[in-house]
């Protein structure tokens, strides 16, 4: 069963895999975009995580490495501003947190820990309340903005009735200006589920008492993500994180899946060059 991870169950050996699964986390969002797109700037980044990844296998230099992984999304970051993605700036945040803490010292590491918890919280919570405030998922307005797209739209043909469809798509093929809302109640279901899911899951993630059920839903919800948006690498990351919410066990074998995903995506990448995209 899912449990909360109590600070000192996180051990120094947990945290050092937890930090090295990240790491790689992040070379392998570079290295699948140098494989999508041909970009060199991309394959330096990877090349300077490695080199992070390198650093921490000799014990005596682990806090260096992880300021070479900060200083590398700091390089990012500069260099790709200001395209960088909601995404991204959850990756600087993390790569920071674990470089400015001594993950040698118990009392830095459970308030790491804390502070990486929070994050995934604040994250979805803000993502939800976003969307509540700006409207477009009231009548489904953003995600019928998404219907030409072919990532999007072997979904929403399922959710609308095959005229309603149709019709938005003639709209947006045209060039209307909009705004185009959703009319059948399946439609409108699933576009207000999204905040609702994402603020509610992260409130069960913030209470002590429903944490397991905060973990199973924001990963419910992930999963309906990677399905529909094809954003794998966003889902993995919060796997990774959703990590330090289990028990020790379970913990573990979350870094494992997520980094196993990771790897497989590259291998997929590789032999599929640009045809797929699996990152945002």
């Amino acid at each position: 069963m899912l449990t909360y991870l109590a600070p000192d169950e996180a051990k120094r050996g947990f945290a050092q895999l937890w930090w090295r699964a990240f790491a790689f986390h992040l070379f392998a969002r570079d290295f699948l975009a140098y494989l999508h797109r041909d970009a060199p700037m991309r394959l330096v980044l990877a090349g300077l995580v490695v080199f992070a990844l390198a650093v921490s296998l000799h014990r005596a230099y682990q806090q260096e490495a992880r300021w070479i992984l900060a200083a590398a999304v700091s390089l990012k970051l500069w260099l790709m501003f200001p395209e960088n993605s909601n995404h991204f700036f959850v990756e600087f945040v993390v790569a920071w947190l674990c470089a400015l803490a001594k993950v040698s010292r118990t009392d830095q590491r459970r308030t790491l820990i804390a502070a990486l918890r929070w994050l995934l919280v604040i994250v979805f919570f803000h993502s939800g309340l976003q969307k509540l405030l700006h409207g477009t998922y009231f009548h489904g307005t953003f995600l019928a903005t998404r219907i030409t797209e072919a990532r999007f739209a072997w979904f929403l043909a399922l959710i609308l009735p095959h005229e309603e469809f149709v019709a938005i798509q003639r709209l947006m093929q045209v060039g209307a200006s909009g705004p185009f809302m959703f009319r059948s109640w399946p439609a409108l279901l699933v576009s207000n589920a999204i905040y609702l899911g994402e603020m509610s899951a992260a409130v069960l993630l913030a209470l002590p008492r429903t944490r397991t059920f905060g973990v199973l839903s924001l990963l419910g919800i992930c999963l309906a993500i990677e399905v529909v948006a094809r954003e794998a690498l966003f889902g993995l990351l919060v796997l990774h994180l959703s990590a330090l919410f289990m028990s020790p066990r379970f913990a573990r074998r979350a870094v494992y899946v997520g980094l196993l995903g990771e790897a497989g995506l590259v291998v997929a990448q590789m032999h599929l060059g640009g045809t797929v995209r699996f990152f945002n």
